[in-house]
């Protein structure tokens, strides 16, 4: 051969060896990298999210973050056998610019983390066997076009924060002690259903506007109270309800406003354990009735306004009350308590109500109104009461043992003994 020739030669398999060389880096996805990209079109990107997803579970922590090109991706994505802490799932360009079909999880570590997506399907669980229960990602900015439903694994850390969901919603068995709890979710014309029976529950700086029924329905133990603080419920039917036999309820910082009922609580008849519900520092505005309880309830209020109400601001039954510094205006009545007996512990009874400086004032009915008979015990005690403007009776109490003291505008009190 020739030595022009063989130069030739060399040159040419040189020229196909580097060719070859780009095009296969072009098109194969890059081998551990830290950051990784999905960006459909561009040849040195992945061109599908769950390749990337895919990648990063098998690489054990190589990528630690899989960056998405904003966009809608028709994708059913699979998250599971993700265990590296540091893994992420970012829309580079946040929920409103990147969209995906749905997700369905498996068992993810509890700190592998999707921000800045839009589901347009409900996000659900894998559910591929109880011995090997699914754990969801955290999720933190996406939006749920259709809602979610987390409930596989057993007493799981929050995981949802600063998200938005437009389909009904359902939340169960987790725990928030000893960490921070849910914040900044926004539910937008659906339903909240929360289950807490591993520990207590809380929820911050969320808002629920527009549920078509009742915003939250929720259910625990009373050693597994579930918390809402410094969240707004509004135009709805109803803001909370249960049907459980045994639960708790806390509100703080709250504010109720343009609903039919605040709270609508009824319970079964529960033999083990209170039901309990605790207000504080928190609003009803505008409301048909702030609270109502058709079964014994344990009632801790505190530093409650109610106004513009169209009906009784608190029509409820109660096996005990505690009640400090609520005011009433503008609504059809005022206080309505029916001291009841608990079914639990057996043989108990009615263990009696204390109003202390509540103002009731622009009421169409009944100012204040206890009644508890027949029962064999629990006194019920009004102080520092102010009632005004009342067109019914101004404090009516019918119970054991009545105890009234610094009370203005009292224009009916009768205690009568038990029978």
């Amino acid at each position: 051969m020739a030595p022009h020739e063989n130069f030739r030669t060399r040159m040419r398999a040189a020229c196909f060896a580097c060719v070859s060389a780009c095009l296969l880096g072009a098109f194969a996805p890059p081998a551990h990298a830290t950051h990784v990209l999905v960006e459909p079109g561009n040849l040195s990107a992945y061109q599908t999210i769950q390749e990337a997803l895919n990648a990063q579970a098998a690489v054990f922590g190589a990528i630690e973050t899989v960056l998405v090109a904003p966009g809608v991706y028709p994708e059913s994505l699979v998250v599971r056998d993700v265990y590296e802490p540091q893994t992420r799932l970012i829309g580079t360009g946040g929920a409103l610019q990147t969209r995906v079909r749905t997700l369905r999880y498996g068992h993810t570590d509890r700190a592998f983390a999707i921000e800045g997506l839009t589901f347009d399907e409900p996000v659900v669980s894998i559910s591929e066997s109880p011995g090997h229960p699914d754990r969801p990602p955290v999720f933190r900015n996406c939006v749920f076009e259709s809602g979610a439903n987390f409930g596989a694994y057993p007493c799981a850390a929050p995981n949802l924060f600063d998200c938005t969901f437009r389909g009904n919603t359902v939340l169960y068995s987790y725990t928030t002690a000893g960490q921070p709890g849910f914040s900044g979710l926004r539910f937008e014309h659906c339903r909240l259903t929360v289950t807490a029976i591993c520990g207590i529950l809380k929820f911050s700086d969320c808002v629920f506007t527009g549920a078509p029924d009742t915003a939250i329905v929720f259910q625990s133990l009373p050693e597994n109270m579930i918390t809402f603080e410094r969240s707004v419920i509004e135009s709805t039917e109803v803001g909370f309800a249960t049907n459980s036999s045994e639960t708790a309820l806390r509100l703080l910082d709250c504010d109720v406003r343009d609903v039919g009922i605040g709270l609508d609580l009824y319970t079964p008849i529960s033999r083990q354990n209170w039901t309990e519900l605790t207000l504080s520092r928190t609003d009803f505005d505008r409301v048909g009735r702030a609270v109502r309880t058709t079964s014994p309830w344990a009632l801790y209020v505190d530093h409650v306004n109610v106004r513009d109400c169209a009906g009784p601001a608190f029509d409820a039954k109660t096996a005990r009350a505690t009640i400090f510094a609520v005011s009433i205006e503008r609504a059809g009545a005022g206080l309505l308590l029916q001291g009841v007996n608990p079914t639990w512990p057996s043989g108990a009874t009615f263990f009696g109500a204390s109003l202390d400086s509540c103002v009731v004032s622009d009421v169409q009915g009944d100012g204040i109104r206890v009644i508890a008979v027949p029962t064999t015990s629990g006194r019920v005690r009004v102080h520092r009461a102010t009632v005004s403007d009342v067109a019914g009776r101004g404090i009516f109490l019918n119970a054991h043992g009545v105890t009234v003291m610094r009370t203005r505008s009292c224009t009916t009190c009768r205690a009568t003994a038990s029978r």
